[in-house]
């Protein structure tokens, strides 16, 4: 077994890739952390890298079966999870400030990455689902045809109650996604879907923590989504080195 983990983490809002590799390089040997910690970490492979921001109520669990993949979840006021990892060279990636409440994250396959961009919400019994988890061959040519593929969350996303998000989906900035629904394609900016598969319900919204949130909050998200940078998926510009995890190699 080969691997490092660093925690707490106390990052800042940017993340870039000499960040990450000043953390990489402080981290420390060894198996899981302790019990306080909150945190199962279970690890068959070489090369992988786990990196946990300060989280203020955790409840991690973490397996990896492959080589050279890399987790890192950002300081968050609460994060509690299971990540699946199998396969070499894959990412997940959990930005500073977003919260789960409980989820699945599964990611099989080789060259996969799964990321979540600032202040997202994650409800109670989400999924998100890199790959199918069983092959579908094609009868003719023999061929798998249902490979696994990337997940991308960008910043300030809310995921309702039992949703699922399926591999190859990117959803926009400031969007929600309904409780129970199934997301199957990508979901535009400022959108909210429901249904399975998901399907748009409305347009030109977005949302805010707070039920009965003040107007200068409103004001405050209605800037943070309409802004270019968000929509351009500002936070992840510097990220391109994440899709490609082979630079653990």
């Amino acid at each position: 077994m080969n691997f490092a983990f660093k925690a707490p983490i106390v990052g800042s809002a940017g993340f870039s890739r000499d960040e990450f590799d000043r953390l990489a390089g402080a981290a420390v040997d060894g198996q899981n952390l302790s019990d306080q910690d909150r945190v199962e970490l279970d690890v068959d492979g070489d090369g992988n890298t786990v990196l946990v921001g300060a989280l203020a109520k955790r409840r991690l669990d973490i397996g990896i079966i492959g080589s050279n993949n890399t987790v890192y979840i950002g300081s968050s006021p609460k994060f509690f999870g299971h990540i699946e990892i199998r396969g070499d060279n894959n990412t997940f990636f959990f930005s500073e400030t977003s919260t789960c409440n409980k989820g699945v994250f599964v990611i099989k396959g080789d060259g996969v990455s799964m990321l979540f961009g600032e202040d997202c919400m994650l409800s109670t019994e989400v999924a998100f689902r890199c790959s199918d988890s069983h092959g579908i061959i094609d009868l003719d040519s023999l061929e798998i045809v249902n490979q696994a593929e990337d997940i991308v969350v960008r910043p300030h996303v809310w995921i309702g109650q039992e949703a699922t998000v399926m591999k190859g989906v990117e959803i926009g900035s400031g969007s929600i996604v309904a409780a129970k629904a199934m997301v199957t394609a990508d979901v535009p900016p400022t959108a909210c879907v429901a249904g399975v598969p998901a399907r748009m319900i409305r347009q030109n919204v977005s949302w805010t923590r707070k039920y009965d949130a003040p107007l200068r909050e409103r004001r405050r998200i209605k800037e943070l989504v309409s802004s270019s940078l968000l929509l351009l998926a500002g936070y992840f510009a510097d990220f391109s080195w994440l899709l490609d995890a082979a630079f653990l190699g």
